[in-house]
């Protein structure tokens, strides 16, 4: 029980008085169906009468609402909203595209209860592709201005959602249990976005044998000092020196989210990347940014050739067998000199 801070007229008491709200459970009907919630009424604090008031009774509509709408798996006016402004539309041009009646929208997104068909489409609307098909076939309905704007707002969504996806299954591939050939630390896609992004604007050509080396050696003097790697990689003991996991393919995921870009040297018929996106984007804490600007500036005049030769030096890919895993248990002896 608590006042409300206004007062309401009591017909008993013929005279407005002060009234405090009571919590209790009551039966509405939604649909022809009895629905039971915890409501929330008014009472005179003079006579102990109930009172109307007409905003918990609305509040307390919407709960009975609210109810009935998650016990039968429908969507809730702001959830309806969302799909139909997600796509730009008028609640006109959206019943019209769907062949509703020009009011359903208007009439659902204000609190109707919708039917179950209806609740149905709009759920499969939530994936562009089915919005698409829709457009394909009742393109007739909006004028060419709309439909061209439409259509390429979905082909953005079905771009973006590619990009999701790729990136979901690329992360997955990387991931391992957080042990000592991960430094302790599950794989941060988030963490080895920013050293790239990073180190790509530190770099006049980055070419990725020296981000390899300059990754490996981040993450290791990291660890050295704190126990846990930035990254969470895997690093693998090749040729030309320490190489994290599906490189290739982590890379490629970040040229497509437009992160980076590689670019083809006509030197070397090698490729470096450049950073498309600037430092606002790297999401280091004090401490990492620290150990990867002293990486930066230690092997600023590091060319790919002579930064592979440094990391050979290194006990760590001595110790290794070729193509096996480097522990970071070696982190101890990196001493960057």
């Amino acid at each position: 029980m608590f006042i409300l801070k206004k007062e309401l007229f009591c017909h008993v008491c013929d005279d407005y008085k002060e009234v405090h709200i009571v919590r209790r459970n009551e039966v509405y009907s939604v649909k022809d169906e009895k629905v039971e919630i915890e409501a929330e009424v008014c009472i005179c604090e003079s006579c102990g009468e109930e009172l109307f008031d007409k905003e918990l009774d609305e509040l307390n509509i919407e709960r009975a609402l609210s109810v009935y709408r998650k016990k039968h798996g429908l969507l809730s006016p702001d959830e309806i909203k969302a799909i139909r402004e997600n796509y730009g539309l008028s609640q006109r041009a959206f019943s019209k595209l769907l062949k509703w009646g020009e009011i359903t929208m208007n009439r659902y997104e204000m609190g109707a209860i919708q039917d179950k068909a209806h609740n149905n489409t709009l759920i499969l609307l939530k994936n562009p592709q089915n919005m698409l098909n829709i457009l394909d076939n009742n393109a007739s309905v909006l004028s060419q201005a709309k439909e061209k704007q439409l259509r390429d707002k979905i082909n953005l969504m079905l771009s973006e959602n590619a990009v999701t996806e790729l990136e979901h299954n690329v992360v997955q591939s990387v991931k391992h249990r957080n042990d000592i050939y991960t430094g302790f630390k599950y794989f941060d896609f988030e963490k080895f976005r920013s050293l790239v992004i990073y180190f790509a604007i530190n770099e006049t050509k980055l070419f990725k044998t020296k981000l390899m080396k300059l990754l490996f050696y981040a993450d290791n003097l990291y660890f050295k000092d704190r126990t846990t790697s930035i990254t969470g990689m895997q690093y693998a003991r090749l040729p030309r020196g320490p190489v994290i996991e599906n490189r290739n393919l982590l890379l490629g995921l970040l040229e497509k989210q437009g992160i980076i870009s590689m670019i083809e040297d006509e030197e070397t018929n090698g490729e470096y990347i450049i950073a498309e996106v600037d430092s606002s984007e790297i999401y280091l804490d004090e401490d990492e940014i620290v150990v990867a600007k002293h990486i930066s500036d230690k092997f600023k005049s590091f060319n790919s050739s002579r930064i592979s030769e440094y990391s050979h030096k290194e006990r760590g890919w001595k110790e290794t067998g070729t193509g096996s895993l480097i522990s970071y248990e070696y982190a101890k002896y990196i001493t960057l000199e």
